[in-house]
């Protein structure tokens, strides 16, 4: 990887400009100068407020045919949801829904069977935050057909490795692969019991329940894939 130097120049433009250079008689006069504790260290809440936000729970979806351009990834060791049904909204967007027991059957045409693991990538967990992802993965290593599936076998097996330590998964063309970093003790040990959520408030995120939760056949999905509207 090669590291850019920063220009000097650059670096003297974007400088703020010296109090010397200011008539320290037109600043502007304010009491809430008066008190520096109100300012001084009060970054790092920033910092925990984002850690604790969980703003968007994204779908983490296997790399592209050859792309070794994916993130290092990390698997929780226990947060995981196995043999559950997805629905892919096949309107522009696609978003998946997690269909209830009682709707696997009248949706199976459409349903996806997979597991749902809680992942972090390396990016962002090293300054500080939880990326968290959902990682779906099929929920056997079998076709519909009822052939074992190259993709799917290595696929579920290099999720479970994940939870040891951090790989990249590629498509290596007949399956997908693993690729280890180069110099693994550069990357974060990782302690789980520190993530500020549980596994249903990353459920909860990823599938609101009010939208993408199909618990009956009243669900606006439901009554388009049916043609009802």
């Amino acid at each position: 990887m090669t590291t850019k130097k920063p220009n000097p120049a650059a670096v003297e433009t974007s400088a703020p400009e010296a109090i010397k250079a200011v008539d320290v008689n037109q600043i502007e006069r304010a009491d809430v100068f008066g008190d520096l504790s109100q300012f001084r260290d009060t970054a790092a809440e920033a910092v925990e407020a984002v850690k604790r936000t969980l703003n968007r729970v994204p779908l983490m979806k296997a790399q592209g045919s050859g792309q070794k351009a994916g993130s290092f990834v990390r698997v929780h060791p226990t947060f995981e949801l196995t043999g559950v049904g997805l629905v892919r909204d096949p309107r522009e967007g696609g978003e998946s829904h997690l269909v209830m027991k009682a709707m696997v059957k009248p949706l199976a045409k459409w349903l996806e069977a997979i597991d749902l693991h809680v992942a972090i990538t390396r990016e962002g967990f090293e300054q500080g935050h939880w990326p968290v992802h959902l990682w779906s993965v099929p929920a056997t290593p079998y076709d519909k057909t009822g052939k074992a599936n190259p993709h799917f076998q290595t696929h579920r097996l290099i999720v479970q490795h994940a939870k040891t330590y951090w790989l990249r998964m590629i498509n290596g063309g007949r399956q997908y692969e693993e690729e280890l970093p180069e110099k693994p003790e550069k990357l974060p040990t990782i302690d789980w019991a520190q993530m500020p959520w549980t596994f249903a408030d990353i459920l909860a995120k990823a599938f609101p329940p009010s939208t993408h939760v199909i618990a009956n056949d009243g669900h606006p999905l439901v009554a388009y894939l049916f043609g009802r509207e």
